[in-house]
């Protein structure tokens, strides 16, 4: 997978070419409760995080009412200087979206 910062500062994370087929694959196979679980969710990122900066936030370290997914980038102090929700995770889902349009959004929340 790869991502970009969209003009509207919007992240989109979409496959990369090579790999897609075989993990469009997999992932059809798997019924609609898997694409829900933020453990999957997580599982499924470990290569996107392990190839950028982009990692998991989890909402009480921003003070984010939600429970929704997080991502976010972190400076030298590992303080969270960025971040991403996907704010229809209660009726759909990140993975979903991927299968379905080959990319998902999450939207540019603010820091201050």
């Amino acid at each position: 997978m790869n991502y970009n910062i969209l003009p509207n500062n919007n992240l989109k994370i979409f496959w990369d070419i090579n790999n897609y087929r075989e993990i469009i694959s997999d992932l059809e196979e798997k019924d609609s409760e898997w694409y829900h679980r933020e453990s999957n969710l997580w599982d499924f990122f470990e290569n996107l995080f392990s190839d950028s900066e982009l990692e998991q936030i989890e909402p009480v370290e921003i003070a984010a009412l939600t429970a929704s997914p997080i991502l976010g980038i972190r400076d030298q102090n590992d303080t969270v200087i960025q971040v991403w929700w996907y704010p229809n995770y209660a009726i759909a889902s990140p993975l979903e979206d991927l299968i379905k349009d080959g990319f998902t959004i999450f939207q540019s929340g603010n820091i201050d």
